[in-house]
């Protein structure tokens, strides 16, 4: 069989973010090209050195990664954390061509690290590029080095199989291999939480939702840990406040003393009916997968509800979303709802009943869906936008021009009593167009050329 040789990494370090004030990273490398150390310490300035370079691997089937050692094919990196605490750093690929046949289970990477500068190594990390793309950083190896102490690591990028695996030979791969610096990172848990949520005697007296970057749990709070499972202990706390408004209502809080992550969001609010106001600044959702019921029956009772996402609510790797908004603010007279910059539905399939009954009540309909409500991989869209805001007295659009609408196989309902009147719904092109128009009569609403404009 002929040895096909790919360009496998082109490397230029980067830094993406820096420490804390005072503290600061550079990067600098050894003589050999395959390598790169990183060092960590308080100084009072960057020193960053960049030395873009090419390594050309013969991407040939093996059994194992021990099968590359002998040619040395690999990346080594060595971390030193010169600083007086410990610091951590996460190890990722920026990926800017992968070919599609790449993208599988038998195209693997394996970490090895060494805590004794490098005389033995133990594999602390195994996975696949089976998820990877050029759209989101790939995630490989996260650490924490303790203060004065260096690690050494071996990444190796290999094919797993025999001759059987032959047709992904000569494929492309191409990536920068970068560090990302940063403190430990907080994750709450919500899935599986529900229980607390609806026993509580609390749950219908709760009138505001608030992630603060803080941990310290007033005296007189209720503590609410039933609603939220900390990744480890006193990492993430979340607790009841009286809001003030002598009705003997509530602000939920949730905090960490630094930004909080979540992998599941299903259900996280679900049914808190009398919430209508809402600060998620510092909840990270860049690695949320699950966002299915998360505003589920939320806010159906106030009649003033307002939720807005900001451009930092990141939901490129959700894949579920099916009932999302289902409810939210039913009885609403005046809603205001904003998806933000960010809301991104590229990864999502499911969005059955996603905005149904939002805003039904509400005549004032304060809408953005943003411009990243993308169903090009939507298979089901049953009652998404049915009641949608339905009393609206004012115009207002809907956004669905990031993609397209070939996937779907189950529509039924999608626009039922959706307010054509007062909507307009923007698509990409002309037959995104002429797909809503003619579902017109199944959802018993009239669609025509005048409210469906392309974009």
């Amino acid at each position: 069989m002929d040895k096909r040789v790919i360009h496998l990494l082109l490397l230029i370090i980067s830094i993406v973010s820096i420490l804390t004030i005072g503290t600061f990273a550079w990067l600098n490398y050894r003589s050999k090209d395959t390598a790169m150390t990183l060092t960590i310490g308080d100084i009072n300035d960057i020193q960053l050195t960049l030395k873009p370079y090419q390594l050309d691997l013969e991407l040939l089937p093996v059994l194992t990664y021990t099968s590359l050692d002998a040619n040395e094919e690999y990346v080594t990196v060595t971390v030193t954390n010169n600083s007086s605490q410990s610091k951590w750093y996460e190890l990722y690929y920026d990926i800017s061509e992968i070919d599609q046949d790449l993208q599988n289970s038998n195209f693997r990477y394996t970490v090895l690290k060494s805590t004794d500068n490098g005389s033995t190594y133990s594999q602390v990390k195994e996975g696949n590029f089976a998820e990877a793309n050029t759209t989101n950083n790939f995630y490989i190896y996260k650490d924490e080095v303790p203060s004065n102490t260096t690690y050494k690591y071996k990444v190796y990028v290999w094919l797993y199989g025999d001759s059987n695996q032959s047709g992904l030979i000569g494929k492309t791969f191409k990536g920068d291999l970068r560090v990302l610096l940063g403190e430990p990172r907080r994750y709450a848990y919500f899935g599986g939480a529900q229980a607390g949520y609806k026993n509580s005697a609390y749950k219908d007296n709760i009138t505001s939702i608030v992630f603060v970057n803080e941990i310290n749990m007033p005296a007189n709070a209720v503590n609410w840990n039933v609603g939220v499972s900390p990744s480890s202990p006193d990492d993430v706390k979340a607790w009841l406040e009286d809001d003030g408004l002598g009705n003997n209502t509530f602000i939920l809080k949730i905090g960490a003393n630094e930004t909080i992550y979540a992998k599941n969001l299903m259900h996280a609010f679900f049914n808190l009916t009398n919430a209508n106001s809402f600060n998620l600044d510092y909840l990270n959702t860049s690695e949320t997968t699950d966002m299915t019921g998360m505003f589920s029956a939320t806010g159906r009772f106030p009649t003033t509800v307002s939720l807005n996402l900001g451009n930092n609510f990141n939901t490129s790797k959700v894949t579920g979303m099916n009932g999302m908004f289902y409810a939210f603010g039913s009885s609403a007279t005046t809603l205001t709802l904003n998806l933000g910059n960010n809301f991104d539905t590229g990864n999502a399939s499911d969005f059955s009943s996603m905005f149904y009954w939002v805003g039904k009540e509400a005549t004032t309909f304060n809408l953005n869906l943003g411009n990243k409500l993308n169903l090009s991989n939507a298979t089901n869209t049953y009652r998404m936008f049915q009641y949608f805001g339905f009393s609206s007295q004012n115009n207002f659009e809907v956004d669905l021009s990031a993609g397209n609408f070939t996937n779907i196989t189950d529509n039924s309902s999608m626009f039922l009593r959706f307010p054509t009147e007062k909507a307009t719904v923007y698509v990409k092109d002309a037959a995104a167009q002429q797909w809503i128009i003619n579902g017109s009569s199944d959802w018993s609403v009239t669609f025509s050329a005048s409210n469906v404009l392309i974009k």
